[in-house]
């Protein structure tokens, strides 16, 4: 595919086509510049808004989501090209955060999630700009309070099925768990959930 071309495909894509975006991540890891600032762009402030889970400390996670696309555009050349590129960048940035936030674990230590306990605070999330009511923001805060209520894997899971939209195995590969793992867990998750939200939201769940 020559420049030209290349650019023209580059315009048409849609955020929301995991294919095109997969066709965008061959574009990029084969050296094409406007593929890798496109995928820059759509993927930044997610990853950035996910490290917000795990800390508030936003110069850590800008340099943490900047170092991630140093790093596949350095190793461009190296990177596999058939992957689920949102799955990809999420794991990718979340074992790069955690590294820095624990020093001293080991990559062998992201199997076991005990570490993180406490860590994903799902506060962050709520926008207070786009509260309009006082019974709006009531409602917003005790959701948030029993998400944050939800074990550390339920919440994450739950966070990045509805937050995301992100499929099971797209799920599991971040978390590095099987898929069935992750239906249980999100199972588990919203059976907490419907018991201790209040009546008039419950059924949304």
């Amino acid at each position: 595919m020559d420049g030209a071309r290349k650019y023209d495909f580059v315009k048409k894509l849609k955020s929301s086509d995991l294919e095109a975006f997969t066709s965008l991540w061959k574009l990029a890891t084969g050296g094409n510049q406007k593929a890798y600032r496109l995928i820059v762009e759509e993927y930044f402030w997610q990853l950035f808004n996910y490290g917000l889970k795990y800390s508030r400390d936003e110069a850590l996670l800008k340099d943490t989501v900047q170092d991630l696309f140093v790093y596949i555009w350095e190793k461009r050349a190296t990177l596999a090209t058939e992957v689920n590129i949102k799955a990809y960048l999420f794991s990718s940035f979340r074992r790069m955060l955690h590294r820095k936030l624990n020093p001293q674990i080991r990559m062998v230590d992201f199997k076991d999630a005990t570490y993180l306990e406490n860590k994903f605070d799902l506060s962050a999330y709520v926008d207070e700009r786009l509260i309009k009511t006082e019974q709006a923001r009531q409602l917003s805060l005790q959701v948030t309070a029993l998400l944050n209520g939800l074990p550390l894997r339920q919440k994450e899971v739950v966070y990045l099925k509805f937050f995301h939209n992100m499929s099971r195995d797209e799920i599991a590969s971040i978390l590095n768990i099987a898929p069935q793992t992750v239906s249980n867990i999100l199972q588990m998750a919203l059976k907490n959930l419907r018991c201790n939200l209040p009546g008039d939201v419950r059924n949304i769940v």
